[in-house]
């Protein structure tokens, strides 16, 4: 199962045994491991801002494409902790949500 949103190439899975890591330079974001009958999926990068996340999925592809969203999502909090502010969007997601939000908030119904 492909990740439908790519991330910039500056991110990389690398494998370790049955370990399947996913680094930003040198440091490690995501991890995959076996166990039992199933892969867990858990972050390794600590930041402020970033909720620790652990759970199973049934494949590496899944939990590939369940840490680059993850990821993505996150981009500019990971980014900033690993000190690659070029990888810093213009545009924060979090403001587009905001304006959202506003119009939202303003709009009422009509009275017919």
């Amino acid at each position: 199962m492909p990740s439908i949103r790519e991330l910039s190439l500056d991110y990389e899975w690398r494998q370790e045994g049955d370990r399947h890591i996913l680094h930003l330079g040198e440091h490690a974001l995501m991890q995959i491991d076996p166990d039992r009958d199933v892969w867990v999926l858990r972050s390794l990068l600590k930041a402020p801002g970033l909720t620790p996340l652990r759970f199973a999925v049934r494949s590496v592809e899944i939990g590939k494409s369940k840490a680059e969203g993850w990821t993505m999502e996150r981009q500019h909090i990971i980014a900033h902790a690993c000190g690659r502010n070029d990888l810093v969007p213009l545009l924060p997601y979090a403001i587009l949500h905001l304006s959202y939000a506003k119009e939202l908030a303003d709009w009422t119904p009509r009275r017919t």
